[in-house]
């Protein structure tokens, strides 16, 4: 989650660093270590891409693009199951370019960071998987 503070800073300097919290993009992403770098978006957004958006109850999220389709986007976050559907284009108001982790900067067109960034895509699949085999068992453990 990111403060709406960020938003009105990004709007007015083009680029923000900003602490996420939470937990939905781990790993790459730490609360209480991690930094993220944002501008404002200034191309088309492609699968992949992290965006930074705000909900029309006021709650802004990071999370990646998972599907582009006239528009609109299907987002979800590294470590989530749940996805995001049809999120509209003007919800968004900034593109992560890079990620402090600690001390160590990495850039989005970093070989590593677009292996992680596909590997996480792919893995979505198996993350939904999972939790639903989990949804069972805790239904059949509590009868």
């Amino acid at each position: 989650m990111i403060d709406s503070v960020y938003a009105r800073v990004l709007e007015e300097q083009g680029v923000v660093i900003v602490n996420p919290k939470g937990i939905s993009m781990l790993p790459l992403i730490k609360e209480a270590t991690d930094s993220v770098v944002l501008k404002k978006p200034d191309r088309p957004l492609k699968k992949l891409d992290v965006v930074a958006y705000r909900r029309p109850n006021g709650t802004s999220v990071l999370h990646r693009i998972i599907k582009v389709k006239d528009g609109r986007y299907d987002i979800n976050g590294d470590n989530l199951a749940s996805i995001e559907r049809n999120v509209p284009h003007d919800w968004i108001f900034g593109i992560m370019v890079g990620v402090y982790q600690g001390d160590r900067y990495i850039d989005v067109n970093d070989k590593e960071y677009i292996k992680y960034s596909k590997k996480v895509a792919r893995n979505l699949k198996w993350r939904r998987l999972k939790y639903i085999i989990e949804r069972i068992f805790k239904k059949k453990k509590r009868l």
